[in-house]
């Protein structure tokens, strides 16, 4: 039997939403309709009135979700510490709004509070009482450029150690494993200005950029130096070793992505090993789409895209299952 599920962020319908094209019921019968067994919601994107929505909204939600055959995964917190102007949010006032989306997660039929990184580690401790009691699982989404070893996230460690992961943990997003330029990145510097001589010289440098002596780039011309710089800010990923670090304290992931080819394989993210980790390390939870192509380039169809990584993910896993079984 296998324990890796697969849903999806409806972070990856923003532009679908945000458009018109689909409403939040839309989103939710999209996400059905393409195979997906369970969704994430972004409070911050997609509840009106949020952080305060009304009690008829979420009576409605909990009838929609429930009609919907889906299962409630995630509801996304969102610590804005731009709230206020002129100042960042204290412990007390994160605490309260992430609190009171505990609550309204919890009635909406949600067992994972996803949060961002700002939330704090105090504030995180003292959240952890409440967690247990409306039985939600708090997870801290850990994106690129941070590692389970910079100062920000040590801490958070430590704490999901202590813990021993039962009431919070850490949500891998899985574009910490971007390795190579994706065909979107390719034509967004094409539109930027830079030439296709240009950015296959940088291409060819990333390749062999182990063995790039700071003289070499030194004498690179000016755009192609620059655009080999931000594949190297972007394409670097993390290793499968602190992924598997990760693991030991996580029940949910994000599978971000930012293109997958009519192929159904994404050239910049090596998604079969990454499930290989996950199982070998025991994980069991899902594992949420999280398209993000649309931040490039808008004339890609959202839901297409999601339908092109369900179809390559659920071959993965498949494949993955009859490996382990022989």
């Amino acid at each position: 039997m296998n324990d890796i599920r697969l849903g999806v962020s409806l972070f990856s319908l923003g532009y679908e939403y945000a458009s018109g094209k689909l409403d939040l019921a839309g989103c939710i019968d999209t996400a059905h309709r393409l195979g997906y067994t369970g969704f994430e919601l972004v409070s911050a994107q997609m509840v009106p009135d949020y952080p305060n929505p009304s009690k008829s909204w979420c009576d409605t939600m909990v009838r929609l979700i429930h009609a919907s055959g889906l299962e409630p995964v995630a509801y996304g917190s969102y610590v804005d510490m731009c709230r206020y102007s002129g100042r960042e949010l204290s412990d007390n006032e994160i605490y309260e709004f992430v609190f009171s989306d505990m609550l309204i997660a919890a009635r909406l039929g949600f067992h994972i509070l996803k949060v961002n990184d700002q939330i704090g580690c105090r504030v995180l401790r003292r959240l952890i009482p409440a967690a247990d009691k409306l039985g939600l699982w708090i997870g801290v989404e850990l994106h690129q450029p941070n590692t389970i070893y910079n100062s920000r996230w040590r801490p958070y460690f430590k704490l999901f150690e202590e813990d021993k992961g039962r009431h919070v943990g850490v949500v891998p997003d899985t574009g910490i494993f971007l390795s190579y330029p994706h065909d979107i990145f390719r034509r967004e510097m094409l539109e930027q200005g830079i030439s296709q001589d240009a950015y296959t010289m940088a291409l060819d440098c990333f390749a062999q950029r182990e063995r790039m002596a700071p003289r070499a780039l030194n004498m690179l011309p000016e755009t192609v130096r620059r655009c080999y710089e931000r594949m190297c800010r972007e394409f670097t990923p993390v290793s499968m070793s602190d992924f598997e670090v990760m693991l030991r304290y996580s029940r949910y992931m994000h599978g971000k992505f930012f293109y997958v080819g009519g192929n159904f394989r994404d050239d910049s993210i090596d998604f079969k090993t990454i499930v290989a980790v996950m199982k070998r390390c025991g994980f069991k939870g899902y594992i949420c789409a999280e398209y993000e192509g649309y931040f490039h380039d808008i004339a890609l169809d959202g839901v297409d895209q999601l339908a092109r990584y369900k179809r390559m993910m659920q071959a993965i896993i498949d494949d993955d299952c009859a490996t382990d079984m022989m």
